[in-house]
């Protein structure tokens, strides 16, 4: 999950982690400005603070391309949502993550070759907002907390 506060670009670090573990799916300039950080945004206790808020993103590259990612959930755009709303858009999206797997698991081994990196990044894509979305309902309910950016007036 996201938060945009002027000039940056504030990322969850489990976010941050699960970049650096699936690099294809995010462009140089944004794992370059992650790794420069060290481990500041990988030392993480995922029982307490995976949720929280890092500032990573400075690059004004990186900052349009993350913005533009709408598979990469931005807070803002949830924060004011009814819960109810917010489960039924992340049911929604894992729907729509199992049906492209098993229609895909249908096809004949030919097409399946054929398109197995296509329905990789599209499901991988899915995955990661179904999973932000619920983590935000988890929000919601208070089963977990998210420690914001300094200035961050949710």
């Amino acid at each position: 999950m996201k938060i945009k506060i002027d000039d940056k670009v504030y990322l969850q670090k489990y976010e941050i982690a699960d970049m650096t573990h699936n690099p294809k799916y995010y462009p140089q300039c944004v794992l370059d400005e992650i790794f420069a950080h060290g481990d500041e945004v990988f030392v993480m206790n995922r029982a307490l603070d995976a949720y929280h808020f890092a500032n990573v993103f400075k690059n004004p590259e990186s900052i349009k391309w993350l913005m533009e990612q709408d598979w990469i959930v931005d807070y803002d755009e949830f924060a004011e949502k009814p819960l109810q709303t917010i489960k039924d858009l992340a049911y929604g999206v894992y729907i729509e993550e199992t049906k492209i797997i098993q229609d895909f698991n249908r096809k004949d081994i030919e097409y399946r070759d054929k398109h197995f990196d296509e329905v990789r990044d599209k499901t991988y894509k899915l995955g990661v907002k179904a999973r932000s979305l619920g983590i935000m309902t988890y929000f919601l309910e208070g089963e977990v907390t998210f420690k914001f950016p300094e200035g961050y007036v949710n």
